[in-house]
């Protein structure tokens, strides 16, 4: 079982890390968005079969990663705000996204 940990520092990050639960030893450090340098990131969340978590970030679109590989397997856009929020629905099938669109 692994733990999913924003890295926080005085300068919004972009980068999270994955730990063992059983070890504490970290097993990944991964990026958090894509081709946004300048971005940070805002919320996570895991699917409940954790085979997926979703990133929400500054550059106001949510990604789907794949938890075995890390791999960005989606790419969400369309808000004209930032994501502050995201969950996925109980049964897996549905990701909520909030932001301040109008």
């Amino acid at each position: 079982m692994f733990i999913f940990l924003f890295l926080i520092n005085k300068r919004r990050s972009s980068i999270f890390r994955i730990y063992n639960l059983q070890d504490g030893k970290r097993v990944r450090t991964c990026k958090g968005t894509i081709g946004d340098e300048n971005g940070y990131l805002v919320k996570i969340d895991i699917d409940i079969s954790g085979r997926y978590f979703a990133t929400s970030c500054s550059n106001k679109c949510v990604y789907i990663w794949d938890t075995i590989t890390t791999e960005c397997i989606a790419t969400l856009c369309g808000h004209s705000e930032i994501v502050t929020d995201l969950k996925f629905s109980h049964d897996g099938q549905y990701l909520y996204t909030i932001s301040g669109d109008r």
